[in-house]
């Protein structure tokens, strides 16, 4: 059970790059391959400019993003999900705990 838990993300993470891939890339064929003559070139051009914008702002921001999010809302509200109705010097210590970047397991 506990493998199926950690390989789970590890698979979202490959088909979300394996969309931001297609998108570049499907992005770059529309812009070099669409013919010119055929009907709205122009719209089709823009149309692959966004998918290539996406894809790029996809692969570099999009995990920096969700990452600082997700610390940033830990930060605000965990002093009140844990220490709620404490004393201000506890509730502070249990967000300094929280805020501990290395956890070791097992070590002897």
């Amino acid at each position: 059970m506990t493998q199926a838990v950690i390989r789970q993300p590890r698979r979202d993470l490959r088909i979300f790059r394996a969309v931001c891939a297609l998108l570049f890339a499907v992005g770059c064929l529309i812009i070099w391959l669409y013919p010119r003559n055929w009907p709205v070139p122009e719209l089709a051009v823009s149309v692959a400019h966004a998918l290539v914008i996406a894809g790029i702002l996809a692969l570099t921001v999009d995990g920096y993003l969700k990452a600082r999010l997700l610390k940033e809302v830990m930060q605000d509200t965990a002093k009140y999900l844990i220490g709620y109705e404490l004393p201000a010097e506890i509730q502070d210590r249990i967000h300094e705990i929280m805020g501990t970047a290395l956890v070791r397991h097992n070590c002897e």
